[in-house]
Order: C-alpha cells, then structure tokens, then sequence
C-alpha cells in the first residue's frame, strides 16, 4: 500500500498525454493591470446603457457630497441632524412643494 503512494509522487516529470497547466502570470503583473484598468476616468467619457439607476451629473454628485459632511453651513453632516429638527421639517416641507411643482399634484391630494 505504501510503496503504491511514494511510486505516485516520485516523478516530477508530467507523463505522457498528461494534462498541460499553462504558466501562470506572475502576481505583480495582475495587479499592475488591475491598477490600470481601476484608473479614475472622466465621468463625461462614460456611457452607461444598463438597467437601474443612471448615471448622475457630477456637480449634482459634489452637491450631496458636501451636504453629507456640512449641511447649509450648520456644521453637520445631513444624516447627523435629529429627525425631529426644524432642519428636518423644512427639508420635508421643501421636498413635498417640489414633488407638488414636479408631478403637478393637486393641492387637494395629501
């Protein structure tokens, strides 16, 4: 039983019609070309033709950016304000009139 294994690993030569594994390319080689094709590109050189959300304007992107770390100039970030913030309640109130402008909802229509 033994000699059965140590006959299986003895020889490094691959046999005849054996299966070729192909070289493989070397580590630092990858992530040269992983780094490569991550490099940032100018938004207005994409195209985005895929299903779900599209892809937005940068400045409308620099806007939330700069909301979510200093709303308005209050010194917080918009998710960091109390819920229940007179913040809070003039962003909804803002967003309710803007939806109403948008979509011309009835004013009788809550």
């Amino acid at each position: 039983l033994f000699s059965k294994r140590i006959s299986l690993y003895r020889s490094c030569e691959p046999r005849r019609g054996a299966l070729q594994v192909p070289s493989v390319t070397p580590a630092h080689s990858l992530r040269q070309r992983t780094v490569a094709a991550m490099a940032p590109r100018e938004r207005e050189d994409i195209s985005y033709f895929g299903a779900g959300p599209a892809l937005l304007p940068t400045d409308v992107l620099a806007s939330a950016a700069q909301a979510l770390v200093n709303y308005k100039g209050t010194g917080l970030g918009l998710a960091e304000h109390s819920h229940r913030s007179a913040l809070a309640g003039n962003i909804l109130n803002e967003v309710k009139a803007d939806l109403v402008s948008y979509l011309d909802i009835p004013e009788d229509y809550e």
